[in-house]
């Protein structure tokens, strides 16, 4: 079967809520009984239903977990010459820089403080605010050219798995 990278993706965010609902079993394991230590009512919990629909949520990840990781070690974005793999860590890579690049564009380049004797002290910037706004938009730039390649690929490349 093929489908692509996103459309597996949702997969999984789907098999992990329905994990998390049978493994939180919530009150569905337990219930009120009678004077004959009978259920007053059946919740409809099954033990052996739920691990066997656990057994095979794990199997559909791992399958699906295992062609994305396939996928995204061995197939090329042609435009930049890099994995999917390359390009999503490129793209965290990016996205610290810009934090960082960020916090640096917005200081003033200079200002002045009133220390606790009275005395004015004067601080300046030790780099290039134009420099700094620059390196930051072409960092912009790089990740808004990554993800979108990244995305291309994610909704028109089907994978087999």
């Amino acid at each position: 079967m093929k489908k692509v990278p996103s459309e597996l993706m949702k997969e999984l965010k789907y098999i992990s809520e329905e994990t998390n609902k049978l493994l939180n079993h919530g009150l569905d394991i337990v219930g009120p009984i009678n004077e004959n230590k009978e259920f007053l009512f059946d919740s409809g919990y099954s033990y052996e239903k739920n691990q066997e629909e656990l057994k095979t949520l794990f199997e559909r990840e791992r399958k699906i977990r295992k062609a994305l990781l396939s996928f995204n070690t061995t197939y090329t974005i042609k435009d930049l010459g890099l994995t999917i793999s390359e390009a999503l860590i490129r793209i965290s890579q990016l996205q610290c820089r810009i934090k960082s690049l960020t916090k640096l564009a917005n200081e003033k380049p200079m200002f002045s403080r009133e220390m606790d004797s009275g005395e004015l002290v004067i601080y300046r910037l030790r780099y290039d605010l134009d420099k700094v706004k620059a390196d930051l938009r072409e960092a912009q730039s790089e990740l808004s050219k990554l993800q979108l390649a990244v995305d291309a690929v994610n909704l028109t490349v089907p994978i087999e798995f």
